[in-house]
């Protein structure tokens, strides 16, 4: 249950990051800073997935795998409303960066319960299975802005939202598990 459970928060945390990556490219667009303003949230994608990684393994020392999913969910859903609520180029910058981190952080933390928790026999087609589910999330995040077009703001307090929505579902999901398990 709990491979299941990580996999739909960390597949969820993926959705989101392809939402965002399309949802503000077009954002700039509509608001004439493409060229300059992808450059920048490139620049802070990429610094943002280093930071994750060499920031999750040190959060291991005081956090489970679970725990550091669940806050990397809280953390790109408290940046999302906060960068929503004042939408700016600057404030879409240091979101994509808090999302790289907490997406890279998310990602191993899902890959260490995956190695602890499914049998060696069965770890390289789980880990495959897994991949495919999380680059599927990404690409249907990604077509959601391709589709539809949503105001800035909007769809990066929606992105907060439904991280932090998923961080609950996350944690309550992990208590009833733990709670019917007791005998």
């Amino acid at each position: 249950m709990t491979v299941r459970q990580a996999v739909v928060a960390t597949g969820g945390m993926r959705f989101l990051v392809g939402f965002l990556v399309f949802h503000l490219a077009f954002a700039l667009r509509r608001e004439d800073l493409a060229a300059v303003g992808l450059g920048l949230l490139v620049a802070s994608a990429a610094t943002g997935s280093l930071i994750g990684a060499f920031v999750a393994p040190r959060l291991r020392h005081r956090l489970k795998e679970e725990g550091i999913i669940v806050m990397s969910l809280a953390a790109g859903g408290l940046a999302g409303i906060l960068a929503g609520s004042r939408f700016s180029l600057v404030t879409a910058a240091a979101l994509v960066g808090i999302f790289g981190v907490a997406a890279g952080a998310a990602k191993l933390s899902f890959d260490s319960i995956v190695q602890r928790d499914i049998s060696e026999g069965a770890r390289g087609w789980a880990f495959a299975r897994f991949e495919a589910v999380l680059q599927f999330a990404w690409v249907v995040g990604g077509t959601i802005p391709v589709l539809v077009s949503i105001p800035a703001a909007a769809g990066v307090i929606g992105v907060g939202v439904l991280a932090n929505a998923l961080g609950l579902v996350y944690v309550f999901g992990r208590h009833r598990a733990r709670a019917a398990a007791l005998p």
